[in-house]
């Protein structure tokens, strides 16, 4: 349980609470490290003994190449010579604008005829996730990491590409091992009398690798099951797999899929149609191997030194339930008759589809699983290559002498591809270019930037999770509802308004996917202790129907009645929740009891990774239990004591868990937001949004960052109202705004319309003052070769010293503006080229010297990073906001003299307009005002945690009453006189102290002015873009505005004058536009005359047109159609 509530908490007493209550910031990305240190340590071996062997012919001789081992190497600059490895730190990385990665080597194997040789082998390098066990600082202490330039804080969970810090998104994903019934109309298209049913499982290989099946029903009973093998989709009978799989009867299938329901005449009727759909000649299971190798031998690869057998058994490992053992076909065939049986009771309407958009059947796809997936794949296409490339030289005759090690060396090893490269730019872009797909619906969007703009922006990179691209596209908004089964997993408020609305979700605080796969000895003894409590082996039970399968990890266990189920799933929870007979503390124990028209019954065991898990308490045991998705949806759970026997009484609930904590449904962002159940919920949206853009101190080693833009605020607050997350958190470290004293009035007019006014006398003592930080990245290095380095010859040193040293770059310290010398190069012909700056008025922060492009060669410097720093101070036009989504735009800065003022002689940082209230009902902002008004009076801090006020206890009265023991009015309201006539004002208006935050929106990085400039080589209308200095757009709206107001001129000022004015001929004749030109009227004069080449007529005029007009009529010309201007005299 949570610790209770302290509402009053006093400087010293928040000393210590933050240092009892700190949260180890490592929890927020312990997903992403502990995913990739998993595929290192337990996935990556596992992948490299999955990998197929390639083998061909080659001269009458056979050659196996395999890979038998891979290994990554620490991270180190690029370097094929592992004596001339130089290590590296992320900090210089960053700094240098290069890759944290570490070298790939892999162990090939090659057998020709028999003889075997094992080849190391460097393939490139692979990005190294900083803070994992791969990692220099994973294993350094807080004073190291310092030293290191690095936060003292740091949390990892990222990849370094070229100088940019890039995160692998975490995937909602179809949960794994665990058969779902769909109605999908898109089955009907799969073939000639497909039905819109259908079971789909999405089966995880030990290396985390998947494979996608699906169960077709066709109409009148037959079943096909459907999977890819590269991304080309294959439809096998059901019946022909049973078959292949056990050596068994027709009698026995029919029995083993009619026992879930023997009255049922429809579903015997299915099985005998399905049981007289397979092939000729394939009654045994010999028969049936053989033919579905003979079907399948071409599209796998296969030798034609290996039997269709060989061939079938194969196929049935590499993509028919992967998650099964391969050898183990029975288990292989008790899951598809459990499909077949849930299939047919979804036809029947004995029980409704599952939703593939709930959480409850969906898992979270982690950095390392994805990570793995594309390394496993470029090894197999390594493997791929080599057989290309020597077939390749035998077909056009080369010498190829398999048998010469030096042969792969010298000739083969060179031309193979680069397995790094892929990784990087997987990382660096986001795409992905795979010949499977791995199990993905798209191929985009799988990593960002972690832009570094705040902690809270920062840190929700690493809890967010996508469902992914594709969904994006879909007009359904099925996949975006927020649904009862996501309580306690996904945050319900914290999601971006817009397109990716209800697509990019963050996970609660508590929720933590779960990375480390579960031993399989430990699974082996659950199993036993599953068979020990009741539950009998498939096919050996003697059980009166209906009976219940029971699932672990994806594998029919065994069988059991209702009852037997139920007191197995209690027994076992009892078992986990006390820690005995091994049971794992991450079990999943969802038993479903039968409902007519309810999901499939069973009870469904999981320990696999990637499943959600948060604490809930056991109150049976009144002990911690981790619970996931599809178990939550079946138990009682209660939020806090009080409900649990409210509701006992009330309704006859019997509750077996309680939340931890009432606000452990909200994310770490969210979190953060003081009060929130006071707000309106599209306001606590908007904050999660806001808060992400809020400008503060971003980091701890800001001297040591290289980043393009970095917002710094100059002196950032500790709130005086703050939730207990934020001292878990200790956001000390990163403040993110200042307290201000806030006066809720109705005062001169700027403040209408989220417009607001600012203290000038506060602003001039630093409020909200803030930096921008710029890097700017010079590298000399020329393509074509040219040797420059940075210099001042002398005969450039007295004009240009106030600004560069003799090495001809910048002084430290100083301040330039545009135009001002920036660095200045010396080529090899002894000339200086001095650069000019081009930014805003800017000081020189540092000048930094970075290792070169090419790290081969020793050279004189190339590469500098310059970093200036430019004011930005509060200017009208910025943004400001407070922690409840009430977002402003400041209109006027105030003298103080002019500001109203309180008896007490105090005047307001700034003033809201009280209409921003009603609507938008952030009753949050205004207890947070009488809080903080509170805690300056009492000289205290007060805890802002949802949920800790209700109906009886009220905030109004807790903080009133603090008020008044302050002397002060019980509702925040004071008497205020005008500063600009002294005049008492008429009403008592409400002040207090509010937390503000100034965003990064600024008019400074915004505002665009144009008198002339480029234009667009086509339609000569002006370009867009500030960058380029470019245009406003002057759309339709703003067209019809000045038409609706009958500004005629203004409206040819700007669509024709101040764009693409021109001057056009046009044949009064023919009205013709493209046929007037100009021709001499005679050989030896130079007198000119407009004439039309389509009518032979001089009776031409010249006119004003858009020049975008004269285009449309070429290109309707292009399409053969004539277009013509009636011209008269006017």
């Amino acid at each position: 349980m949570e610790a209770p509530f302290e509402r009053i908490i006093t400087p010293a007493e928040r000393l210590k609470m933050k240092e009892k209550m700190q949260i180890d910031l490592r929890d927020i990305t312990r997903a992403h490290v502990e995913s990739f240190n998993e595929f290192i340590s337990h996935n990556l071996p596992l992948a490299v003994e999955d990998l197929e062997p390639v083998m061909f012919d080659v001269n009458d001789q056979t050659v196996t190449t395999r890979i038998v081992g891979c290994s990554i190497g620490a991270p180190s600059l690029n370097s094929r010579v592992v004596s001339a490895q130089t290590d590296i730190t992320p900090a210089e990385c960053r700094q240098c604008h290069v890759s944290y990665k570490g070298n790939i080597t892999l162990e090939i194997e090659i057998n020709v005829n028999g003889h075997v040789t094992t080849v190391p082998r460097y393939v490139g390098q692979a990005p190294i996730m900083v803070m994992s066990d791969k990692c220099i600082l994973s294993k350094l202490t807080t004073a190291q990491k310092i030293a290191k330039q690095e936060e003292a804080r740091e949390f990892g969970g990222y990849f370094i590409i070229n100088g940019n810090e890039k995160v692998i998104r975490m995937l909602m994903m179809a949960r794994r091992n665990h058969p779902m019934a769909l109605i999908r109309p898109s089955f009907m298209n799969r073939g000639f009398k497909y039905t819109e049913y259908g079971v789909q499982i999405r089966c995880v290989r030990p290396d985390e690798t998947s494979q996608r099946l699906v169960l077709h029903l066709i109409e009148g009973g037959r079943c096909t099951l459907g999977f890819s093998i590269r991304k080309r989709q294959y439809l096998i009978p059901a019946i022909l797999l049973l078959r292949a799989l056990k050596d068994v009867t027709e009698r026995d299938i029919y029995e083993a899929i009619v026992e879930s329901d023997p009255t049922d005449s429809t579903l015997k009727e299915h099985v005998k149609a399905m049981l007289n759909a397979a092939p000729d000649n394939t009654y045994s299971q010999h028969t049936s191997l053989e033919y579905l190798g003979a079907m399948f031998r071409i599209e796998l690869g296969m030798h034609p030194s290996i039997s269709n057998i060989e061939a079938a058994r194969h196929l049935l490992k590499q993509y028919i339930f992967v998650h099964i053992p391969q050898h183990d076909y029975t288990a292989k065939y008790d899951l598809l008759i459990a499909m077949i049986r849930r299939l047919y009771a979804l036809k029947s309407g004995r029980v409704r589809a599952d939703n593939p958009d709930s959480p409850m059947n969906q898992e979270v796809l982690q950095a390392g699983q994805i990570y793995g997936a594309l390394l496993k794949e470029q090894m197999q296409e390594y493997l791929l290559a080599m057989k290309r490339f020597i077939t390749m030289q035998v077909n056009m005759g080369r010498e190829v002498d398999v048998g010469d090690q030096s042969y792969f060396r010298n000739r083969v090893f060179p031309t193979m591809p680069d397995i790094g490269k892929a990784l990087d730019y997987f990382l660096a872009t986001g795409n992905l270019k795979s010949t499977t797909g791995l199990d993905q619906m798209q191929a985009a969007g799988f990593a960002i930037v972690a832009d570094k703009l705040n902690i809270l922006r920062y840190m929700s990179h690493f809890r967010c999770v996508h469902r992914g691209a594709y969904f994006a596209e879909m007009k359904t908004t099925a996949v975006r509802k927020l649904l009862p089964e996501a309580w306690g997993f996904i945050c319900p408020v914290h999601t971006p308004d817009g397109a990716p609305c209800g697509l990019l979700n963050h996970l609660t605080r508590h929720c933590t996917p779960q990375s480390k796969a579960v031993s399989p000895a430990v699974i082996k003894q659950l199993r036993q202790v599953v068979h020990s409590l009741g539950v009998q082996e498939v096919g050996m039970h003697r059980i009166e129907p209906p009976v219940l399968d029971v699932f672990l990890d994806g594998v029919v266990v065994g069988v059991a009645n209702v009852k037997t189920i139920e007191a197995v799933a209690l027994k076992l929870r009892e078992y986990k929740v006390l820690g005995l007979h091994n049971v794992p503390e991450v079990l999943e124990i969802a038993f479903i009891p039968p409902a007519e028209g309810g999901v499939y019954p069973g009870l469904y065991l999981f320990t696999t990774p990637t499943r959600m898990l948060r604490p809930v308490l056991h109150l049976g045991t009144n002990k911690r239990e981790l619970i996931s998705s599809l178990e939550q949806v079946y138990l009682d759970i209660g939020v806090d004591i009080a409900e649990c026997h409210r509701n006992h009484e009330k309704f006859g609930i019997n509750y077996t868990h309680m939340e931890i904590s009432k606000h452990g449904m909200l994310s770490v962002v969210s979190s953060f937001t003081p009060f929130s159940d006071f707000n309106q919920s599209p306001r606590n949206m908007y904050q999660c949004q806001m808060g992400k853009q809020t400008m503060g101190i971003p980091s701890q080693a800001i001297p040591y960052r290289a980043d393009n833009k970095l917002y710094v605020l100059n002196s950032g607050q500790t709130p005086v109202v703050h939730p207990r997350a934020y001292n878990e958190y200790n956001l000390d470290d990163y403040p993110l705004g200042n307290n201000a004293v806030v006066c809720v009035i109705a005062y001169t007019g700027y403040d209408m319309e989220d417009a607001m006014i600012i203290n000038k006398g506060s602003i001039d003592r630093g409020f909200m003052h803030a930096r921008v930080l710029k890097t700017e990245i010079v590298d000399l290095v020329d393509r074509s070769g040219v040797s420059k380095a940075f210099g001042l010859l002398p005969r450039h040193r007295a004009e240009n010293s106030d600004f560069l040293d003799d090495d001809g770059l910048p002084r430290v310290g100083i301040m330039v503006e545009k135009g001002d010398p920036f660095y200045a190069v010396v080529d090899e012909e002894q000339s200086n080229h001095i650069h000019r700056y081009k930014g805003e008025p800017a000081r020189i922060e540092s000048v930094r010297l970075l290792l070169a492009s090419d790290t081969s060669t020793k050279r004189e410097v190339q590469r500098i990073a310059i970093t200036v720093s430019v004011n930005r101070n509060p200017i009208i036009g910025d943004k400001f906001a407070s922690r409840h989504g009430q977002k402003g735009i400041l209109s006027q800065m105030l003298p103080s003299e002019d500001m109203p003022f309180t008896e007490s002689g105090i005047t307001p940082d700034i003033i809201f307009n009280p209409h921003g209230f009603p609507s938008r009902m952030t009753i949050g902002m205004l207890i947070e005002s009488m809080a903080g008004k509170a805690g300056c009076l009492h000289e205290r801090f007060y805890d802002s945690t949802p949920f800790q006020f209700d109906e009886d206890d009220t905030a109004v009265e807790f903080f009133g009453e603090e008020l008044r023991k302050a002397g002060y009015n019980y509702f925040g309201h004071e008497r205020m006189y005008s500063g600009i006539t002294g005049e008492e004002l008429e009403v008592d208006v409400f002040i207090g102290n509010v937390f503000y935050q100034r965003l990064r929106h600024m008019v400074s990085d915004k505002y665009q002015v144009r008198a002339t400039g480029p234009v667009d080589s086509r339609t000569r209308q002006p370009i867009k873009g500030r960058k380029r200095h470019g245009g406003v757009r002057f759309g339709e709206m703003e067209r019809d505005a000045l038409i609706a107001h009958g500004t005629a001129f203004l409206l040819q000022d700007r669509l024709l004058r101040c764009s693409d004015d021109s001057e056009a001929t046009v044949c009064k004749s023919c009205g013709g536009v493209l046929s007037t030109t100009s021709i001499a009227q005679s050989a030896a004069s130079r007198i000119r005359k407009d004439v039309c080449l389509s009518c032979k007529d001089s009776k031409v005029v010249k006119v004003r047109l858009p020049y975008v007009f004269r285009y449309l009529g070429a290109e309707l010309a292009g399409m053969n159609i004539n277009m013509s201007l009636d011209v008269s005299e006017i």
